[in-house]
């Protein structure tokens, strides 16, 4: 099931940033999006490893959240290692979102630099932040 809403990066505005979001639950990818857009930027939503690795290699988001939990098609887990090792977006930083972390989670993430860590739920002030970090980059 595509939701990935159509969204053109080349049609962007001045400092606009486009967040992937990949998690299973549906309704968090709807609220996600919902955010986003409060503060004014794009999204690409995917609830699925295999469409998610597709989108980010074509559309090349600014940053990528995904959910630690289990998804459709494979474990976090696996879709963290795929994601931080994958050249074909290289240099995009994922930030790994779970209701509850483990140490093996949190060493997991700490093993792929390119990594962060989030714990749900996230607040709009730290989907703001996240944004800025962007920005500055």
């Amino acid at each position: 099931m595509d939701i990935t809403p159509a969204v053109d990066r080349t049609d962007q505005g001045e400092g606009m940033i486009c967040l992937m979001f990949v998690d299973d639950d549906i309704t968090t990818l709807e609220l996600m999006e919902r955010a986003v857009s409060l503060l004014g930027h794009e999204t690409i939503l995917c609830a699925s490893v295999s469409e998610a690795l597709r989108m980010a290699a074509d559309r090349h988001p600014d940053m990528i959240l995904a959910d630690l939990g289990l998804l459709r098609d494979c474990s976090g887990r696996l879709f963290v290692n795929q994601f931080c090792e994958s050249s074909s977006i290289a240099g995009i930083p994922v930030v790994v979102i779970s209701a509850g972390w483990t140490n093996e989670d949190l060493e997991l993430v700490r093993q792929n630099g390119s990594c962060q860590y989030l714990e749900k739920p996230i607040h709009l002030d730290t989907l703001s932040r996240l944004i800025q970090s962007c920005e500055s980059n």
